[in-house]
C-alpha cells in the first residue's frame, strides 16, 4: 500500500487495485475540491505502481493541479 501524504498528513493509502481514504478526506462531500485534489493525486501513485515507477507525493501534487486546473487557466 502506497501512502498518500498532502500538506503533512496521510490522507490515502493506494495499491494497483483500490484507493483508501483517510476519514477525514472520505467524510467530505463527493465534489468538494481536497477531496477531488486527494483522489487525483491517488490515481496518480496508483498509475505509477502499475507501471512500477517511483511515487513521490510533490509529482503527485503537480500532476493533480493539472489534471483539475480549469481550461482557461491554461490559456
Amino acid at each position: 500500500m502506497q501512502p498518500i501524504t498532502y500538506q503533512g498528513r496521510l490522507v490515502a493509502g493506494v495499491d494497483a487495485e483500490e484507493i483508501m481514504l483517510a476519514p477525514s478526506i472520505a467524510e467530505l462531500e463527493d465534489d468538494h475540491p481536497r477531496r477531488r485534489f486527494v483522489l487525483a493525486m491517488a490515481m496518480y501513485a496508483g498509475h505509477q505502481l502499475r507501471s512500477e515507477c517511483p511515487y513521490d507525493d510533490p509529482a503527485a501534487e503537480r500532476w493533480a493541479r493539472a489534471l483539475l486546473m480549469p481550461e482557461p487557466a491554461w490559456r
